[in-house]
């Protein structure tokens, strides 16, 4: 194994990989396996083909709305590879390796900074825990949970309110953050010559969310793209259970968004499924059996890993390039003291 392709084995991959199986063997405790062929026999997979759409849907609304945080500096379809080679690399390799995958092939094709490309994908994820908060609250109180659980989600929607304030004074008062940091940073003149350019990056990153009515249109578009996502998962649902519902999609939806943010093997292998399978068990128990909410989780995983894989591979494919390329470039990137690492330490 070269050097670069060792550096993949970090504390951080075996903790996911740890992770993973973990949800594998609670999985294999919970799930009556011999149910499980069975009930995927039952299948109504005509519902496959919406889900497919709808999975696709959301990709090129996520496309729209990095196109627009990007003020269109790359063309659409450049930002829709570039998206679907971060899809590739999170479901084929540890560590989250799709963030920096896509931010540095879109750098790459369109001279876009990295830090600058860097700043509107982290953009990217305030929005999607903005909008996936949202639908969260809007469907605890249609369903049967307990108080507690209704003011955790309050608190994680003010925490993202708070969030998107401080995102908003950076944008609009560049000036006076820019001198706090100078401040802050002039005891370490050596640290602030290398901050100080990331976050003139940074803030030029951010001009898209300094109005309103950029905010208004970035928010509809991430509803958008998550709505479609749930009708993929509706239709997934559909498959093995004829009256499932919007809430139950949604609820899914938010469940394993939220859970995925964990260490994990690739592709979410073991969380998404055992996720999945909760979020359908627990709170519609009633409707829904271990072994159907098993089914449905592994079919709705299938569709989003098949979507999210071609698409990935397709835009390699356009931009010429090659997977193991890329992939010592970012993680030669992330040992480099010339410029900042596009791989966070969390991943």
């Amino acid at each position: 194994m070269s050097d670069n392709w060792a550096k993949l084995l970090t504390p951080q991959f075996w903790i996911g990989i740890v992770v993973s199986l973990i949800c594998v063997m609670l999985l294999l405790t919970q799930v009556p396996l011999n149910e499980i062929i069975p009930n995927l026999s039952k299948g109504n997979y005509y519902w496959i083909m919406p889900a497919i759409a709808f999975q696709l849907i959301s990709i090129l609304f996520r496309t729209w709305r990095w196109h627009f945080l990007l003020r269109a500096k790359a063309t659409f379809w450049t930002v829709f590879w570039a998206q679907g080679v971060g899809y590739l690399f999170t479901n084929v390799f540890p560590l989250r390796l799709g963030e920096p995958a896509r931010i540095l092939m879109l750098s790459q094709k369109s001279g876009i900074s990295i830090v600058e490309t860097t700043t509107t994908a982290v953009i990217e994820r305030v929005y999607d825990l903005a909008t996936v908060i949202f639908f969260m609250v809007i469907i605890l109180p249609l369903m049967d949970v307990s108080d507690s659980i209704l003011r955790s989600g309050l608190v994680l929607g003010i925490l993202v309110i708070v969030a998107f304030i401080l995102m908003l004074l950076a944008a609009n008062f560049p000036t006076f953050f820019t001198g706090i940091i100078q401040r802050l940073l002039s005891p370490f003149p050596k640290i602030k010559d290398i901050i100080l350019p990331i976050w003139q990056n940074t803030i030029s990153g951010l001009e898209t969310v300094k109005s309103w009515q950029s905010i208004l249109s970035l928010s509809a578009i991430s509803a958008m793209s998550w709505g479609a996502s749930i009708l993929a998962y509706w239709a997934g649902i559909r498959v093995f259970a004829s009256q499932g519902n919007l809430i139950e999609a949604t609820f899914m939806v938010v469940a394993i968004s939220l859970a995925i943010t964990v260490p994990s093997s690739p592709g979410f292998l073991g969380v998404f499924q055992f996720v999945a399978e909760r979020a359908l068990v627990i709170p519609f128990g009633d409707k829904y059996d271990s072994a159907i909410a098993l089914s449905i989780a592994l079919v709705t995983y299938l569709v989003y890993y098949f979507v999210s894989t071609v698409i990935g591979f397709i835009g390699i494919w356009q931009f010429d390039g090659s997977i193991k390329d890329l992939l010592d470039n970012i993680l030669n990137r992330s040992k480099s003291n010339d410029e900042p690492s596009i791989i966070s330490d969390n991943n």
